[in-house]
């Protein structure tokens, strides 16, 4: 799953607008800007909170995320994450009503009213899964972004003289 997020800060366009002037590859700074997504998504996940700074709606269990990685060239930076439920974590959804049958014993156990219930197979009717946007540039991502950009363009206009 990929998100597509551009800057919007006329401060952030003007800055790239100038870094592109520059002739000079942008993949170091990209590179950079992808490390600062990845730790932050990850930072996101870990304390259950959103890219707008909201807590995740809270759930039982949440569908399995956070196999990050991100890939850098000259225009941009690519952020994924290829768990199988990523995008059903980010954008919400319902899963498909299914058959759960045990892989391991013979029964499944559960508990309906504090008593404990064995059955070879269940119906499952699918479940409706709130989204907990973790992927996506944070107003703190943008500033961090907006630091390392000029940190770069100062390296190459000093380098370039």
């Amino acid at each position: 799953m990929i998100i597509r997020a551009d800057v919007q800060s006329d401060q952030a366009k003007l800055l790239f607008a100038r870094l592109l002037e520059t002739g000079k590859s942008l993949r170091p700074l990209m590179t950079s800007i992808g490390e600062i997504l990845v730790q932050s998504a990850q930072d996101r996940l870990a304390s259950e909170t959103e890219v707008s700074g909201r807590s995740f709606v809270k759930r039982l269990t949440w569908p399995k995320v956070g196999d990050l990685s991100y890939s850098a060239d000259d225009r941009g930076v690519t952020v994924r994450d290829s768990a199988p439920y990523a995008a059903l974590a980010q954008f919400g959804g319902k899963t498909k009503p299914r058959i759960i049958r045990p892989r391991l014993t013979r029964a499944l156990r559960f508990q309906i009213g504090g008593i404990f219930v064995f059955a070879k197979s269940i119906k499952h009717p699918g479940s409706l899964v709130p989204a907990r946007p973790y992927l996506g540039v944070s107003a703190q991502d943008e500033q961090r972004i907006l630091e390392d950009a000029e940190d770069y363009l100062a390296i190459l206009t000093r380098s370039g003289r």
